[in-house]
């Protein structure tokens, strides 16, 4: 009794598990369009505008942070460690100021863009369309 919760949960897991892995195999070769009804395709479509909005957003959100800030000094660091000298001429040319305190911004600026939902909503649609050939065959 005292471990009923348990077993019956490892169970149902179990059980999950088995029909997820079976229907994966039955339609591991059909594309989306043959599985996802046409309704919620469109109604993935209709979506993709405000999924960009939102990623952008979060994006913005994200390179505004300290946290993203302290992953950003991360990723030049490691991108300047490969390069040796390169980052000895930026220094010249940018003066005592961190390297971060000019990216930065640039980086809020595009995120800040119009153009960038609408680059991010073509890819999506793009990426969905891709999808949708998946699984018969077709290559990317």
């Amino acid at each position: 009794m005292k471990n009923s919760s348990f077993t019956l949960e490892q169970r149902l897991q179990t059980f999950i598990l088995g029909k997820y892995e079976i229907w994966s195999e039955e339609n591991m070769s059909k594309s989306l369009k043959d599985i996802v009804p046409p309704h919620l395709q469109q109604k993935a479509l209709d979506s993709i505008p405000d999924l960009s909005r939102f990623i952008v957003k979060k994006g913005k959100e994200y390179f505004d942070s300290e946290r993203g800030k302290r992953r950003l000094e991360d990723m030049l660091d490691d991108f300047f460690k490969e390069r040796g000298k390169l980052i000895n001429l930026i220094q010249m040319f940018i003066g005592n100021e961190k390297l971060i305190d000019k990216i930065k911004p640039e980086i809020i600026k595009f995120f800040e863009q119009s153009r960038t939902i609408d680059i991010l909503s073509v890819m999506l649609v793009k990426e969905m369309g891709n999808g949708e050939n998946r699984g018969s065959g077709e290559k990317r």
